[in-house]
């Protein structure tokens, strides 16, 4: 295709085209696609009946941007579900580890998970934005999908309700803070962590 080209490669219009010429739709005989010309004839020098690909190569690059753009999110989207899998048998490794040591009477095995599991999401989110570099794929795999999998707020939430029901107040209320302040803590605690070990 010629530099001046007016059918230039551009997607999803094609300019520059000239001014007061009514809109002409001309078929493209590669696949089903179509070029976009004006007046009578194509200002790529066919006539307007015949076939010309004029963006043929725009609609190659979208294609091919769409394409890849599919490949990403199939390749997110199991490397979340590989994450969830592996954080779901850590949870339960971790949860009956610590009921098996620790005994059942407090919620031991979910205040151990969350913990443990803001800790590393510190170190993740830290050492992930400087010096690991991690790509998009392996940070849903970790933070999303392992991570998501091993944590839970909904087991913390059951487990208050558990001991609010058996008027367990004064263990429900330092579980609740507990709760909150180790996470929030071991979050920060990861984070510098990471921080002061990469620096």
């Amino acid at each position: 295709m010629p530099a001046g080209d007016p059918c230039a490669r551009r997607a999803p219009r094609i300019a520059p085209l000239r001014r007061g010429l009514p809109l002409r739709t001309v078929p493209c005989g590669f696949a089903g696609r179509t070029a976009y010309c004006r007046g009578a004839r194509a200002p790529c020098g066919h006539d307007a009946g015949r076939v010309e690909p004029c963006v043929a190569g725009a609609v190659e690059a979208q294609a091919d941007t769409i394409r890849e753009d599919c490949v990403r999110r199939m390749v997110t989207f199991l490397a979340v579900a590989v994450g969830g899998a592996i954080g779901a048998v850590l949870r339960h490794a971790v949860s009956t580890g610590m009921y098996s040591w620790l005994g059942t009477g407090f919620p031991w095995g979910t205040l151990a998970v969350n913990v443990l599991g803001s800790l590393i999401l510190g170190i993740v989110t830290e050492a992930g934005a400087s010096a690991l570099k991690l790509t998009p794929e392996l940070r849903a795999l970790i933070a999303t999908g392992l991570l998501g999998a091993f944590t839970t707020f909904s087991t913390f939430a059951l487990d208050t309700a558990g001991l609010f029901d058996r008027q367990a107040t004064v263990s429900g209320l330092l579980y609740v803070g507990a709760s909150v302040t180790l996470c929030i803590g071991g979050f920060y605690l990861g984070a510098g962590g990471a921080r002061w070990a990469l620096s």
